[in-house]
Formats: C-alpha cells, sequence, structure tokens
C-alpha cells in the first residue's frame, strides 16, 4: 500500500485537517528531462533507469495532456477528472514549466481519485511556486488558470479556497 494514500487518510479522516495542497514549481529538474527526452520515454526503455521508470509510472499522464495541448497551442482548456484549466494562457513559461503546471493539476486530481478522500471532506488546492519570478501561483477553479498571488488578489483567493459548507 502507498504512503499518501494512507497519510491523507490520517490527515483528513482522523485529524479533520480540511485543505491539502499540491504543490509543484518552475525548474523542476525531474518535469524538465521528461519534457526533453519525451520522444524516448516508452515502456520499452524503461529497465535502463530507475529514475526513467519512476517518471514513467508518475507523470506519463501529465505528458499525454502536454502532447494534446501542444497540437493546440495551448489554446484550448485542459480537462483532468472535474479540473478544467487553461495552461500558461499569456505563453510566459517555458515548456518544462507547463508541464510541471499540468503535473501539479494531475495530482491534484490523483489526490481525489482515494475513494476515503472526498471534495467535500477536504478542499485540494494547486499551488505552483515560479522560482525565476519569486511567484506562488494558485489554480483559480474560476478563472480555470494558475494566478499569481498578490496584494491585489490574496483576499479573493483566501475567501475562495476557505469557504466551507458548515
Amino acid at each position: 500500500m502507498a504512503t499518501e494514500p494512507a497519510l491523507l487518510e490520517l490527515a483528513c479522516n482522523v485529524i479533520g485537517i480540511r485543505d491539502v495542497a499540491v504543490m509543484g514549481h518552475a525548474d523542476c529538474k525531474a518535469m524538465n528531462l521528461l519534457e526533453q527526452d519525451r520522444a524516448r520515454w516508452h515502456q520499452s526503455h524503461l529497465d535502463e533507469s530507475p529514475l526513467k521508470t519512476w517518471l514513467y509510472q508518475h507523470a506519463q499522464v501529465a505528458v499525454e495532456h502536454f502532447e494534446k495541448l501542444e497540437k493546440c497551442n495551448f489554446n484550448k482548456p485542459l480537462k483532468i477528472g472535474n479540473i478544467e484549466a487553461f495552461i500558461d494562457p499569456f505563453n510566459e513559461y517555458n515548456d518544462g514549466d507547463k508541464l510541471s503546471q499540468i503535473n501539479t493539476l494531475v495530482q491534484m486530481d490523483n489526490v481525489l481519485s482515494y475513494g476515503h478522500l472526498k471534495e467535500d471532506q477536504a478542499k485540494i488546492h494547486g499551488l505552483w511556486y515560479d522560482l525565476h519570478q519569486s511567484h506562488v501561483l494558485y489554480f483559480s477553479r474560476p478563472e480555470k488558470r494558475f494566478v499569481v498571488v498578490g496584494e491585489a488578489n490574496c483576499e479573493k483567493i483566501i475567501h475562495s479556497c476557505c469557504q466551507y459548507d458548515d
């Protein structure tokens, strides 16, 4: 059994944690490696390297989404589970960073796939750190994209991410 589902069950169902943050970042070496060499990453090459095996198993879905968006020049929204998103609509990031943002959303969806964790129990948030600009970006479901967290919008973000029904 994997550690992550057990930890999330303990945190959310036993302890009562109500917010789970999935975080990605710019210049992620694993995502950069995967993006640069994705044409060669096929199941047949997995015995070459534990790193390639791990990346293939954990990030192949993100690569598939990346390739769909690449075909439409990132002009269409991405649909991952119940998440709809435009990735880098202002074309500010390189392909490795776009893949990292996609992977952050894929991992958010993975968290929601655990049967013991329902979205009404805990809110799943996507955060992405832009190392080059020193910005934290929050995935805004209403805006369907990652937005920079700053003074102008922090109250709005806090309000939207911290609303509970009870």
